[in-house]
């Protein structure tokens, strides 16, 4: 009975079997097909998702500073990105790092574009930059105040490109108190006029002090714009003419070692230490017309030490001494201190220069270590604050070592006024 069932499955050919794997079958009627699977009108089917590639380069900040330059002028840079695997910078700049700063010089106005790119693709960001040409500015300076007589007069000149197309007023200062005022015509570039305070009499002589400072300012009250506002004024001191030349003034000097007083003329082997005029070659291999010694006592950490101050006679027999000296307006000490050539081998030594003041106070302005190096060592020391104050000057030289070859020369020591 089961054999007749399974030839007449096989004699009508209703089903058609097809093993597949693992043992499943699926069985198909003949002329059939399977339908697609149902979808809602309307709706289109998902496509399939593109390859994810992360996020693009942040540009956190882009800028430039002036935004608005004029020709030539320097402007910076300057930004920040992240997320970025290269970053360039177009014109002129290229390829930079993810962040700085980059100094450029633009001739014209300028748009400049960065560029930050990764994997995801770029992000870029532009800004502008405004160039104009330079504007034309005057430039008034005060080149020369003279006092011929009663008159004070005062140079200008315009050094700048531009012109000074309106009038302007210069005022004059006495001890830093204004005392007069001047107008100035418009004056074109390049040309330079003689004026005068003419509504001011100088009387200079009315004051205590011995020396004083006569200013001029041109363009006082800012009207015009120049290319530098720091330029326009002159000062000079009006008093007796003043150079204090120390080596001139050493053989009246007072002079002092560990060992006690001193006095002049000093011969440079002295043990107790020496001052005296000198004419050797120097440790630079020159010579100089107006050079000071001072050698040290010859023990350890010797010390030599000259005062200095104005000389004058105090009674018939025409006794010489010293008084204090007044400190001119604008004054400075200016030398060039180091060694005898052949002092080589010392441990070094320490120069000074100073001052004694009203109270009798010692008090030193500059102190410097100098070495045996082939070299002298320049010294100055501004005396502005010392305006009309009396004192002594003060050199020193201390030694580093024993003494023995502390050959220590000043050259052209001397205090003058500023130009």
């Amino acid at each position: 009975m089961k054999r007749h069932a399974l030839l007449s499955i096989s004699t009508f050919g209703l089903l058609t079997a097809f093993f597949l794997a693992a043992g499943c079958i699926t069985i198909s009627a003949p002329g059939k097909t399977t339908p697609p699977p149902a979808t809602t009108p309307g709706i289109s089917p998902p496509a399939t998702a593109p390859e994810a590639r992360g996020d693009l380069p942040t540009i956190i900040s882009f800028a430039a500073s002036p935004e608005a330059a004029t020709v030539g002028q320097a402007v910076t840079l300057n930004w920040d990105v992240s997320d970025a695997t290269l970053v360039s910078i177009q014109p002129a700049v290229g390829t930079v790092n993810t962040s700085g700063m980059q100094t450029v010089s633009p001739t014209r106005t300028i748009t400049y574009i960065l560029t930050a790119s990764n994997a995801a693709g770029p992000t870029m960001k532009s800004l502008t930059v405004t160039v104009t040409a330079p504007v034309a500015l005057p430039d008034l300076v005060v080149t020369e105040v003279t006092i011929p007589g009663a008159i004070i007069f005062y140079k200008v000149k315009n050094l700048g490109d531009g012109a000074a197309t309106i009038g302007s007023q210069s005022y004059l200062y006495l001890n830093g108190a204004k005392v007069a005022t001047d107008y100035i015509e418009p004056l074109a570039p390049g040309k330079e006029r003689l004026e005068s305070f003419s509504n001011y009499t100088a009387y200079l002589g009315g004051s205590d002090d011995l020396y004083q400072t006569l200013k001029v300012c041109a363009d006082a009250e800012s009207q015009l714009a120049e290319t530098s506002e720091d330029n326009n004024c002159a000062e000079i001191v009006w008093g007796p003419t003043f150079i204090y030349d120390f080596a001139k003034q050493a053989p009246l000097a007072l002079w002092r070692s560990g060992a006690g007083e001193l006095k002049w003329p000093m011969v440079g082997g002295d043990a107790w230490g020496a001052a005296f005029i000198n004419h050797q070659l120097l440790e630079d291999g020159r010579s100089y017309a107006d050079t000071l010694a001072m050698y040290p006592q010859q023990v350890q950490s010797g010390s030599i030490q000259g005062n200095f101050g104005q000389i004058y006679s105090e009674n018939y027999m025409q006794t010489t001494r010293l008084k204090e000296i007044t400190v001119p307006p604008l004054a400075r000490f200016t030398a060039r201190v180091g060694y005898v050539k052949g002092a080589d081998g010392i441990s070094g030594s320490t120069v000074s220069f100073g001052i004694i003041d009203q109270s009798g106070s010692l008090v030193f302005l500059k102190t410097q270590d100098i070495y045996y190096d082939g070299a002298l060592d320049d010294i100055n020391v501004d005396l502005s604050h010392l305006a009309n104050k009396k004192v002594y000057f003060v050199l020193r030289v201390e030694s580093k070592g024993n003494g023995a070859k502390d050959w220590v020369v000043w050259a052209e020591p001397k205090v003058i006024l500023k130009q």
